[in-house]
């Protein structure tokens, strides 16, 4: 596979990236200009997202190619970075994150690699003005003793919303102590200010990070992406009688759909959360408190 050495400047993406693509690959996107997610899946022509909406390239990669791309991206060794790829993802730094699809290699049940690698979804992050003030004043008006949990489909600004958030607490005149676990390495992406009242706990299992941050970094307020599993549900529960809020998101696009998940039902039940957040692209966000929720479903 032959690399194009590109002007960082004029790049659809990050230079740290692009010179992890084939040349021809690299050629295509400089053309279309800024991009929130390229997917490349073998034998199938590739695409971007731009401003929310999906567009076909005119360039094919085939599986001996995607796996030259990974194996770029692991730097050339796919066992440092075995127990990340299991978990269906690589972390390459800045914010970017790359979701990997493949034949799963499986063991007593139990997912223990994977093979054949058929797709890679990478997520390019940017930095954009998002208003928060109404989960800032959320939490106000819980006392910060209880949480927000943000919901909405994929691709709808989850991450971004929490990023902003975490900016709004941990800055200003009277900032906040905020943690960041950041398990995928994505979350505190252009949080690097040195006048934020920020710690971050990176790659740590959201668990055993939530409990650092209430039992030993003193946390105001802590925020984490993504949860839903039931091992999430478990480690949240463990560790979520210290008092302190947590702010996280998770997949879904109705309260029904929310709370049609057991582990997010569990957490709903033991008050967890004061709030709920749902999130459309381009939309206001519709808050839901946690004693109308019931009334949603």
């Amino acid at each position: 596979m032959e690399n194009l050495i590109i002007n960082a400047e004029s790049a659809a993406l990050p230079y740290h990236v692009a010179r992890l693509l084939p040349s021809a690959l690299n050629e295509a996107l400089l053309k279309i200009g800024t991009i929130e997610e390229l997917r490349l899946v073998a034998g199938k022509r590739a695409w971007v997202r731009q401003r929310g909406k999906n567009r076909v390239l005119d360039i094919t990669l085939d599986a001996a190619t995607l796996s030259d791309i990974l194996s770029n991206m692991c730097g050339g060794s796919l066992y440092a970075h075995a127990e990340n790829i299991r978990g269906g993802y690589l972390s390459l730094g800045g914010g970017v994150r790359v979701g990997v699809g493949g034949r799963a290699v499986l063991e007593d049940g139990r997912v223990v690699g994977i093979d054949a690698i058929s797709s890679l979804c990478i997520r390019i992050p940017h930095a954009v003005a998002v208003d928060v003030s109404v989960a800032v004043e959320l939490l106000k008006r819980l006392s910060f003793t209880r949480g927000l949990l943000v919901y909405a489909p994929p691709a709808a600004g989850k991450t971004t919303y929490l990023r902003a958030l975490a900016l709004s607490l941990a800055s200003g005149e009277e900032p906040r102590r905020v943690v960041l676990v950041d398990t995928r390495d994505e979350l505190a992406y252009s949080l690097d200010s040195p006048s934020l009242c920020l710690d971050v706990l990176s790659g740590y299992p959201k668990g055993y990070g939530i409990e650092i941050a209430t039992r030993t970094l003193s946390a105001d307020v802590i925020l984490c992406d993504e949860i839903g599993s039931e091992e999430d549900a478990r480690a949240i529960l463990s560790v979520q009688s210290g008092g302190v809020p947590l702010v996280a998101s998770a997949h879904a696009a109705t309260p029904r759909d929310l709370l049609g998940r057991a582990p997010l039902r569990a957490l709903h039940a033991a008050g967890v959360f004061g709030a709920y957040i749902g999130l459309t692209r381009g939309g206001e966000p519709r808050v839901t408190l946690a004693e109308e929720m019931d009334a949603c479903v």
